[in-house]
């Protein structure tokens, strides 16, 4: 028996193939409709009465038209018992999801077709299906969605449910409540100081000005996995399933969203609390982000489905900040930092070994790394990695991993074999690996660091870690005030392992006890250290020697709750999502993305027989073996490679 459709009254019914056999034992009500639209011909569903048609449908004796005309303008609601199975090479089914992610309800479809830039009545063929699927609707020209601002709401309705919860959680509803507080205020600011500056900005805006456009929130999939984990929720997996397959939720739909995030059950498994903090502090995010404009969520991948000149269109049209969870997957490439304004890793550069070398050479320290191209047959490591007992090993566009340098080699060729490699010494197990995160923007006036070296003596320094050296001079040179995200540093240790479980026991066992039981153990399992809670106090006193910069990473973090308060509030502190502040984005970022591609330019040969990495949104394979030691990036050549000194065990060596 076919199953109930939901039919819309604006629909156009249609006659099938009607024979008299069909008819003549119909009732009077159903050979009324038939022989009407016989006479009368296509006729809209509301001049019917409802059950009627439904009958009629089911024995196949009419069809329906959907029209869908230029100026309609569509809506997706949350996706139920949605399925659906990708078909390779299949245009239509490409085109689909093309306008998943483009369509929203201030775009009409003769707008989609423009950006998108494909024929009007592929469109409207497009949203016809969707409209008779019932996984859009059309949106009323009246409709207006005011959503509910107030962050002080979500976060009281989550203290009643938990409790009066624990220090962290009051020290960061304090934080995100005191700049709610402020907001209001420098609201005011910004809206009277745009209208003193508004001839100069509509000469670089659309037909849509600033202020009428919205934030978009950037992430990648690994948010709708943690969501589709465990034993949440159903609404919260069909919101998943919508922020998967469409690829954006709309601010529309967020007021839903952010309800079911605040009634997550509260799981007290293990595994799951990670998932559980998770999860609050995306809904202190979202409720922030919203206090500042209309905010739309966006998975990369989904947009990443659109060519680079139609993504642009899009972004530009809707969008006048685009701000990204942090770290984002390293092969997300997404805009141009010169055309909308960026806070975050939206560039592959940003999230590749890459940046991670010039970040390196620009301040003169890091973490000794060498930098493996695709196929090299690895024999033995440089001389400066005998000193030390681990290796970060990161396979190009993966995330890390730490293995033993005894054993490394069958690993790392094996890894050669597929992708470029980049390995980086450490002194400390997964376990005993020692992370900080330290937030900015900060004041470039704090830098106690000498502008005109490139090295800095820390070897007899000791003092709080957020005052390291290095720290600062990366916010000097890097004029990290007009964005923001984070650097990560981690404790290579000065001599051996030794050192490392020492320091552990010098932070005192019950501080990180403590950490364990505000992130969740298995918040500590995670084998990239840009995606690990800092394990220590931004504030214990060390030795600046045994710290180096791992990386910097832009954007807003989810996985560390007083890292994403902190950040957050530099947000509001520094005024980074204001209009004034757009242009100097815009520059931050094209200055660095050039530099660092002038940064590549110089190691890449086009003499070395190697085949090129062919995707435009990710970044460039390496020509070449790099070598960082003492400040310096420097090719690790065959002749380098005869002189190093063999560190490799007897079973490790390659055939």
């Amino acid at each position: 028996m076919p199953i109930k459709v939901d039919i819309q009254p604006w629909w156009i019914v249609q006659n099938g193939s009607v024979l008299v056999n069909d008819v003549r034992d119909l009732p009077k009500e159903e050979k009324m409709v038939i022989d009407y639209v016989i006479d009368s011909g296509p006729t809209e569903v509301a001049n019917f009465d409802m059950d009627v048609i439904q009958n009629l449908y089911k024995r196949g004796l009419i069809y329906f038209d959907v029209p869908v005309s230029k100026h309609d303008r569509i809506v997706v609601p949350t996706l139920d018992n949605f399925v659906m199975n990708r078909l390779t090479g299949d245009y239509f089914e490409r085109t689909l999801y093309k306008i998943f992610v483009s369509m929203d309800k201030h775009t009409n479809a003769e707008q989609l077709a423009q950006v998108l830039r494909v024929d009007l009545n592929l469109v409207l063929n497009a949203i016809s299906v969707f409209y008779r699927l019932g996984i859009a609707y059309r949106a009323p020209s009246e409709l207006e969605i005011q959503p509910n601002r107030s962050i002080d709401v979500g976060l009281n309705s989550s203290r009643k449910q938990s409790g009066e919860g624990s220090l962290v959680d009051l020290l960061y509803d304090a934080v995100i409540s005191d700049c709610s507080s402020k907001l209001s205020l420098q609201n005011q600011n910004i809206h009277s100081n745009a209208s003193l500056s508004n001839a100069d900005m509509c000469t670089s805006l659309t037909a849509d000005s600033l202020e009428s456009k919205r934030i978009a929130f950037m992430f990648d999939s690994s948010l709708t996995a943690i969501l589709m984990m465990g034993n949440l929720s159903n609404s919260l997996k069909c919101h998943a399933v919508t922020l998967f397959e469409v690829g954006k939720l709309g601010d529309e739909s967020l007021n839903s969203f952010l309800s079911d995030l605040a009634e997550a059950p509260c799981l007290t498994d293990v595994e799951m609390e990670r998932h559980n903090e998770y999860l609050q502090v995306l809904r202190c995010t979202i409720e922030y982000l919203r206090s500042f404009a209309e905010l739309d969520l966006i998975r990369c991948g989904s947009l990443l489905g659109l060519d680079s000149a139609a993504r642009m269109r899009l972004l530009c049209k809707n969008y006048r900040l685009l701000i990204s969870m942090a770290p984002l997957r390293v092969d997300v490439s997404l805009v141009n930092p010169s055309a909308v304004a960026t806070i975050g890793s939206l560039n592959a550069e940003f999230t590749s070994p890459w940046f991670q070398l010039y970040i390196y050479k620009t301040i003169g320290n890091g973490p000794l790394s060498l930098l493996l191209r695709r196929g090299t047959r690895l024999k033995c490591l440089p001389n400066p990695f005998k000193k030390y007992s681990h290796l970060i090993v990161t396979s190009w566009a993966h995330d890390p991993t730490i293995i033993t340098i005894n054993s490394c080699l069958i690993t790392i060729n094996e890894m050669l074999q597929h992708n470029a490699v980049f390995v980086q010494a450490t002194n400390c197990s997964l376990e005993d690996l020692q992370i900080l995160h330290i937030p900015f923007p900060e004041y470039v006036q704090k830098c106690t660091v000498d502008k005109d070296s490139t090295t800095t003596t820390t070897t007899t320094t000791r003092g709080p870690l957020e005052q390291h050296p290095y720290f600062w001079k990366i916010i000097e040179l890097l004029d990290l005030t007009v964005s923001c995200g984070y650097v990560t540093m981690i404790r290579i240790g000065c001599s051996s392992k030794l050192d490392c479980e020492n320091f552990k026991k010098a932070a005192g066992v019950e501080k990180k006890r403590g950490l364990m039981m505000t992130f969740g153990p298995s918040a500590m399992n995670s084998k990239d250290p840009r995606k690990t809670p800092s394990t220590c106090n931004s504030d214990i006193v060390d030795h600046y020697s045994c710290w180096t910069l791992y990386d910097c990473v832009f954007g807003v973090p989810l996985f560390d709750k007083r890292l994403n308060a902190s950040i957050c509030e530099k947000l509001l502190t520094f005024e980074l999502v204001n209009f004034t502040n757009a242009k100097a984005s815009l520059t931050f970022n094209t200055k660095l993305l050039h530099q660092v591609k002038a940064f590549i330019a110089k190691y890449q040969t086009e003499s070395v027989a190697q085949s090129r990495h062919t995707d435009d949104n990710a970044a460039p394979y390496p020509e070449v073996n790099l070598l960082f030691y003492e400040g310096e990036v420097t090719i690790w050549d065959r002749v380098t490679l005869r002189e190093c000194g063999q560190l490799t065990s007897n079973h490790g060596r390659p055939g």
